[in-house]
């Protein structure tokens, strides 16, 4: 899977936000859930209630559940029908990639946070070597490698494996 593949929640919701026709937002009870217009979730959001929404998604939601009723509960059918064609094909095409997003990766992919652990974790690895084995090493250091590379942080591997490499000053007599 490439970066580009990844989906997040947020990004999911703030993508389905973009569309002029529909808005979605985060539900501690229903997941994500899809209103029909904007205004529609301003009127929830004014009353503090989910009354409007018409279709919701579990976050949760695997892969093997695609093309069940889980991946989208639409409980207002005629209401979801009125939105534009073009527009339920994104919001489906938007799904199939959030789907396909690995669980972890829906909420913190990659947060700066998890991306600098990453480079102090890489850094300690690389300056306590001499204590273990060459085999584990190796190991070890492909595994970082592949996980900087999913991350798209290979410049950030690279960087701190390159040796550093002072200037040699010579003096003359």
């Amino acid at each position: 899977m490439k970066i580009s593949d990844i989906l997040t929640t947020d990004d999911f919701i703030d993508t389905i936000n973009d569309f002029p026709e529909v808005a979605a937002k985060k539900s501690l009870t229903y997941g994500i859930i899809i209103y029909r217009n904007k205004e529609d979730m301003k009127r929830d959001l004014k009353n503090g209630k989910e009354l409007l929404w018409i279709a919701s998604i579990d976050p949760k939601v695997k892969a093997d559940d695609m093309y069940s009723n889980e991946a989208l509960n639409v409980e207002e059918e005629e209401a979801y029908l009125d939105i534009p064609f073009i527009t339920r094909k994104r919001i489906d095409d938007l799904l199939v990639r959030y789907i396909n997003t690995p669980l972890p990766a829906r909420d913190e992919w990659p947060g700066e946070e998890r991306k600098e652990s990453l480079r102090h974790l890489l850094e300690f690895e690389r300056k306590n070597t001499a204590k273990k084995s060459p085999e584990y090493t190796r190991g070890m250091f492909d595994g970082l490698k592949a996980v900087f590379n999913i991350m798209d942080l290979r410049s950030d591997y690279e960087a701190t494996m390159k040796p550093k490499r002072g200037v040699e000053i010579v003096l003359s007599d």
